[in-house]
């Protein structure tokens, strides 16, 4: 069988989508420890540490990063099913980038308020701002993550 899209394209593909579990596993851990009834009273005898979820935050961008960059350096496609897929994989790295970036901010500002609720950034108002885009983002992630879903399990088998 012929392969149309380089395999350098594939395996940067399946990072991707490794990146995306770990961000997903990331907001649902946060969920479970902050974000329920049962964790603020399971929290009222246990300090979430929120910092650590800044950390988390901050190594998925960086992985996000390197990808993004590693892609980048990927040479382009010539033939057009392999240049829908490097499309999809580009806009889809960067709506996994502008969601994280977006949790990111989420983080950090829960770390802040968690630290001194009484800080001036840490309102309501700073906190909506904050989490404005976040569906849209996470909509677009799951959206064109489909896309890309569908194009590289018809091209897995290729390679």
């Amino acid at each position: 069988m012929i392969q149309i899209i380089d395999i350098a394209y594939i395996k940067n593909t399946a990072t991707a989508f490794e990146i995306a579990h770990e961000f997903v596993g990331l907001r649902a851990l946060i969920t479970a420890e902050a974000g329920t009834f049962q964790s603020f009273v399971r929290n009222l005898f246990h300090k979430v540490d929120y910092q650590s979820f800044v950390n988390r935050t901050r190594e998925i961008k960086d992985k996000i990063d390197r990808l993004d960059n590693n892609v980048k350096l990927l040479s382009p496609p010539k033939a057009p099913a392999a240049e829908e897929f490097a499309q999809a994989l580009h806009q889809y790295i960067d709506a996994l980038s502008k969601a994280v970036e977006i949790f990111s901010n989420k983080t950090k500002f829960m770390a802040a308020k968690a630290k001194d609720p009484m800080t001036p950034e840490t309102s309501y108002a700073e906190f909506k701002k904050i989490i404005k885009d976040e569906s849209l983002s996470l909509e677009e992630c799951q959206n064109i993550g489909d896309k890309l879903t569908i194009l590289y399990r018809k091209n897995i088998g290729m390679c």
